[in-house]
């Protein structure tokens, strides 16, 4: 238990009344505490406001989430066939540049160009697949 001991004489002890507190003081600590109410007033707002934010973006939500389900099934299809696409584009269909090469035959010809005419032309050549082209040789084919 504590005790405590007043070592102060009577002669000593100085009361202050509330009325005999400078003006200014007052006023100041009354601005404080006002300042103080409206700054957590704008924070309670702030809060108030956000909270209402989240729950107009949650309905939202919850009105829109089967679409966007279905968006992203259809986007993962359309990122498939998008790759698959880019695949068979970038699958070269001959070795040669052929065009090229009927033009230099054309050249190289002693008639002219008019009077030439190819009935057949015949080229020996060994088509690489898309696993023949791949780095590494083996490629698993992907069903979509």
């Amino acid at each position: 238990m504590n005790h405590y001991i007043n070592l102060l004489e009577s002669s000593e002890i100085k009361y202050h009344a509330p009325a005999a507190v400078p003006p200014v003081f007052k006023i100041g600590a009354l601005a404080a505490l006002l300042l103080i109410l409206a700054v957590m007033g704008m924070r309670f707002n702030s809060l108030r406001a956000t909270a209402a934010e989240g729950e107009r973006i949650d309905s939202t939500w919850k009105n829109i989430e089967e679409d966007v389900e279905a968006a992203k099934a259809l986007n993962k299809k359309s990122l498939r066939l998008g790759r698959a696409l880019d695949t068979l584009e970038g699958w070269p269909t001959s070795q040669h540049d052929w065009p090229e090469i009927l033009d230099y035959l054309v050249e190289q010809s002693p008639v002219n160009a008019e009077d030439i005419q190819f009935t057949r032309i015949f080229f020996d050549e060994k088509m690489d697949g898309l696993r023949d082209l791949a780095p590494g040789g083996g490629m698993e084919i992907i069903s979509l």
